[in-house]
């Protein structure tokens, strides 16, 4: 089983993540390669965005055949990332609707997704306190 523990920005995603032990942890990281630009294609954005989250979910998919299950720092796929952003009129679905046939085909979704809530100023003083990551 593939659990994701979602939420905003310095909600305790990984601090909870890590409660069940870090050989059972998949981390968010960081994009590799070419920085795309908002000129490029949606179908380059797509695939792009498709193959960094395909290195992200096949660990998963290992820790899980490994151990039974796997935790997930936040969706590896991160599907509400442009549907946030264009419904947030920042971008246009255009991605959103590229990237989801190719994900489904490609790497699938997890099992279970669960959200971390957390008060507004709680996630400030958090993100206030925490030096070891920018956010």
């Amino acid at each position: 089983m593939i659990i994701v523990i979602e939420g905003i920005s310095a909600a305790g995603k990984t601090t909870y993540s890590r409660r069940f032990g870090e050989q059972y942890c998949v981390p968010e990281f960081e994009a590799e390669g070419q920085v795309l630009g908002a000129a490029d294609a949606p179908a380059v954005h797509a695939e792009y965005w498709l193959q960094h989250n395909i290195r992200r979910f096949r660990p998963a998919q290992a820790i899980e055949a490994k151990h039974g299950f796997a935790i997930c720092d936040t969706e590896p796929f991160k599907s509400h990332f442009d549907w946030c952003m264009a419904r947030a009129g920042f971008k246009t679905m255009d991605v959103f609707n590229e990237t989801m046939p190719l994900a489904r085909e490609a790497i699938g979704f997890a099992d279970r997704y669960f959200i971390q809530h957390i008060e507004p100023d709680v996630a400030r003083a958090q993100k206030e306190g925490d030096k070891t990551r920018s956010r």
